[in-house]
């Protein structure tokens, strides 16, 4: 699913209907091709002047993307983001914090990935209010998560002190991973492997504080294995 930036006052007038309801005035800002509305604006009069105080986005399937409250155009209140499924995604308030607070993230299959106990440092908006990316303070470590548009997870992160340590991963947005790797000090340390998207491996080896050591073995599509030997200054040795 493409997003959507609107550029003029007339692109966005033109697309509009009007309905109502019991969160105001309902108006169908953009739709899909086939007429199905994608994102809506609801609205109350308010000293004479109409102003936006609900917002919700579609999927092409009629499933909610995500919904929230408005004040002063700014988001306010409970804001709730979905899958193209219905499960929810995310859920924050941000009637104090810009950012929103008491987070919750949630992967497709409902294992919880930020809870309201994770303190919050940053969470990254698109200008369409879709949440692509969070980073938050859990134990002594710092966790850092982006999303595919999807709101499938792409990548998680570990850090201390504001510098990776830990274990990485990426994914693929089928869920697949599509690599795993370890930090020590800001520099790759231990086992590092990756993947393509159907799950099989493509290669895997061993850091040294960001440093090649020892066996790195490279698997071909024919099912054979091409390997490499690194000394303990990453020179290769043989292959």
């Amino acid at each position: 699913m493409k997003r959507a930036y609107f550029t003029t006052a007339t692109a966005i007038l033109s697309a509009i209907i009007f309905f109502s309801c019991s969160k105001g005035d309902k108006q169908v800002i953009t739709t899909y091709s086939d007429g199905k509305p994608k994102l809506v604006f609801y609205t109350k009069n308010q000293n004479d002047k109409k102003v936006l105080v609900y917002q919700k986005m579609f999927y092409q399937n009629g499933k909610l993307r995500f919904e929230g409250e408005v004040k002063n155009n700014q988001k306010y209140g409970i804001w709730k983001y979905y899958f193209e499924t219905g499960q929810l995604f995310a859920k924050t308030d941000f009637t104090l914090n810009p950012a929103g607070e008491l987070w919750e993230v949630f992967t497709a299959d409902k294992k919880p990935l930020i809870t309201t106990s994770d303190t919050l440092i940053t969470a990254a908006l698109t200008k369409d209010n879709e949440l692509v990316g969070i980073n938050v303070r859990r134990q002594g470590l710092e966790k850092i998560y982006r999303f595919f548009e999807s709101f499938n997870l792409q990548e998680e992160r570990t850090l201390k002190g504001n510098i990776l340590n830990g274990q990485s991963t990426a994914y693929f947005e089928n869920g697949n991973i599509q690599s795993v790797h370890y930090y020590k000090d800001g520099f790759n340390d231990s086992t590092f492997s990756v993947f393509n998207e159907n799950g099989t491996k493509l290669y895997n080896g061993q850091y040294k504080m960001g440093v090649k050591v020892g066996k790195w073995d490279f698997y071909n599509s024919d099912g054979s294995v091409r390997s490499e030997m690194y000394d303990t200054n990453g020179n290769k040795i043989r292959q």
